[in-house]
């Protein structure tokens, strides 16, 4: 479902651009602590703090995890046309406020040490309450 939102998110036209400033989104919402769900391996619990002035309605993001010791990323959708996130984000993070932010995930290699996996969560896009998309 949570898929689904994503897809319609990106095929939906923006109704209005936020002229580029300064900080995109990746200096204004900071998610951090980020961590798999230790019974669903593909759920990330992650914390979501609005630095803006904007209340955000909407996120997507970029999942680059990685495992110290290995040349290559378990996941990364940073160049991916195939954005994550939560899409609709339920009564949106105000200005200042910190949430709990659960992000779907692909699911990793069996290989993946889910204890020595380091998640890095990049916010790429967002949609404010009155429709303006921040990137």
């Amino acid at each position: 479902m949570k898929n689904l939102i994503c897809a319609a998110l990106l095929a939906t036209p923006a109704i209005a651009s936020q002229p580029a400033a300064a900080d995109g989104i990746a200096d204004q919402l900071a998610i951090s602590d980020c961590a798999f769900d230790s019974h669903v391996h593909r759920l990330l619990e992650c914390q979501a703090t609005n630095h803006s002035d904007t209340p955000i309605a909407a996120l997507l993001v970029a999942l680059h995890i990685t495992q110290p010791g290995r040349s290559v990323a378990w996941l990364d959708t940073t160049d991916s046309p195939l954005f994550r996130g939560p899409g609709v984000i339920p009564g949106g993070i105000e200005p200042g406020e910190t949430i709990q932010l659960s992000l779907s995930s692909p699911p990793l290699s069996p290989q993946a040490d889910y204890d020595l996996i380091q998640i890095d969560v990049t916010p790429l896009r967002a949609t404010t309450a009155d429709g303006v998309v921040i990137e």
